[in-house]
């Protein structure tokens, strides 16, 4: 038999404002905003399988799309996109707890093993060039790995 967690977190920025400016659902590389993006809310959805000793999960991470506020209107400009995609990360796991009574068992037990990936679609953070001239994207809040693929083994005494 199979046993699921669900869990739903989420996070709604009802004011940050800066000498009367409010800088929610912005992105902005100026000092003003610390150099970061504000989303007017973001959300993470996990969801982990257990049977026995497997397990497996995965998690779901949406950032809404903002507006950089540094862009310039004008049409001919190379950072005159004001609008900032929305962004959405998926990260998966599975694994196994060694425990129970098999020959191994007071070598392996209390043994876990996890292989997973981070950004498992290897989406790119989303382009907000005139505020992040570095590397065009807030790299702090969206990543800048890409796809990162992992080993892991804890052993518990």
């Amino acid at each position: 038999v199979a046993r699921f967690d669900v869990s739903l977190n989420g996070i709604w920025f009802n004011s940050y404002s800066v000498e009367d400016t409010d800088y929610v659902g912005f992105t902005n590389g100026s000092a003003a905003l610390n150099g970061g993006t504000l989303p007017r809310w973001l959300a993470t959805l996990n969801v982990e399988m257990t049977r026995g000793n497997a397990f497996a999960g995965l998690f779901v991470t949406h950032i809404p799309s903002v507006t950089d506020d540094t862009a310039s209107e004008a049409e001919t400009d190379v950072f005159a996109d004001r609008h900032v995609e929305q962004f959405t990360v998926v990260d998966a796991y599975i694994g196994y707890r060694f425990k129970g009574n098999s020959a191994y068992s007071q070598y392996l037990d209390g043994l876990t093993l996890r292989v997973g990936a981070r950004n498992l679609f290897d989406e790119p953070p989303p382009m907000a060039a005139s505020s992040w001239t570095d590397s065009n994207a807030d790299t702090s809040t969206y990543g800048d790995l890409g796809r990162v693929m992992y080993v892991s083994a804890n052993y518990r005494f």
